[in-house]
């Protein structure tokens, strides 16, 4: 089981991405979300998660500056947002995968 962590400031996205992620059948297990950078610098280096929701805009910065703070980044990244101009970011980090809000889980797909 992966051990997974969701650092997003807005409780109904983290929602929306637990239930994409229940819905999605991959082995990842939500061991905890915050919304802050100074929270997920905190959770990531205490729980050691291997893979690491991002969301771009936080409350008190960004998710880059998460990454900045961390060191040596021995997890994956995927990085979540509104908007497709942080991807060059992205990818400078090695981001595994670049995902676009609204996350919608495939249950909720009527086709």
């Amino acid at each position: 089981m992966i051990q997974a962590l969701i650092v997003e400031d807005d409780p109904i996205s983290v929602e929306m991405l637990r239930d994409f992620l229940d819905d999605s059948g991959e082995p990842i297990q939500v061991i905890d979300h915050c919304g802050t950078v100074k929270s997920a610098v905190n959770k990531i280096t205490k729980l050691n998660p291997e893979l690491v929701f991002l969301d771009v805009e936080l409350a008190d910065g960004s998710c880059f500056d998460v990454l900045q703070n961390i060191g040596t980044i021995n997890f994956e990244i995927i990085i979540i947002t509104s908007h497709d101009r942080y991807a060059m970011q992205a990818v400078k980090y090695s981001a595994l995968d670049y995902l676009i809000k609204p996350i919608k889980s495939t249950s909720s797909n009527p086709h």
